[in-house]
């Protein structure tokens, strides 16, 4: 289920948008007390199909689980999120894009 998770946040966080698109290149995450999963992924930010920076992002995300007619019932809650980019000049693109991805409810 962790694994689940992790798995449907990040792909909230895969954007493309007009000549910029982000796609994921690493996560790493780990279960934390009280039903949560802290987790990081880093991206390649892509401008008009160029390299153009790296970005971060560590989400601390809440999960429970129940069980219902047979069939498993996820609540996933994004509890907070930290977002940087390298180098920054890039950070109109974290404050736009990161900014959207951040607000989307899981």
């Amino acid at each position: 289920m962790l694994k689940t998770i992790v798995t449907f946040a990040a792909r909230q966080s895969s954007l493309k948008r007009s000549n910029m698109d982000a796609s994921i290149t690493k996560i790493i995450y780990s279960l934390q007390p009280s039903n949560e999963v802290q987790a990081t992924y880093w991206v390649n930010i892509r401008k008009n199909d160029e390299s153009f920076a790296t970005g971060q992002t560590s989400l601390i995300i809440s999960h429970v689980g129940k069980i219902s007619k047979d069939k498993l019932l996820a609540d996933i809650k994004l509890v907070s999120s930290e977002h940087s980019v390298t180098p920054p000049e890039a950070n109109n693109f974290n404050n736009g894009i990161y900014h959207q991805e951040s607000s989307q409810t899981f």
